[in-house]
């Protein structure tokens, strides 16, 4: 009974890293049975993951913190009005650097 046991959990074992493998070959585009893909943790790969998804995050706050001072900017007709005013004198400075 106890050598069944072994047997079938190093059977599944095998079955899971041929998965495994199956799937890193696709992703590394190797169709060269005879290879053996491993695949290792890299810390440089890790920090530029992590870095990449906090700055992808900020960027998704800032984004809808303008998003809401746009649309409250444009709801409320005094701060409509003022920056209207802005953008006008935004347009004269332009205008006037640029030469035009």
């Amino acid at each position: 009974m106890k050598y069944k046991q072994n047997l079938v959990s190093g059977i599944k074992k095998e079955i899971a890293f041929e998965k495994e493998q199956e799937i890193l070959k696709e992703k590394h585009h190797i169709e060269n049975p005879d290879i053996v893909v491993i695949e290792k943790n890299n810390f440089f790969k890790l920090f530029l993951h992590t870095g990449s998804r906090v700055i992808r995050l900020t960027a998704t706050i800032l984004l809808l913190v303008l998003a809401a001072i746009g649309l409250t900017t444009i709801i409320y007709p005094t701060l409509r009005n003022d920056f209207f005013i802005i953008l006008y004198d935004l347009k004269d400075q332009l205008i006037y650097l640029l030469g035009v």
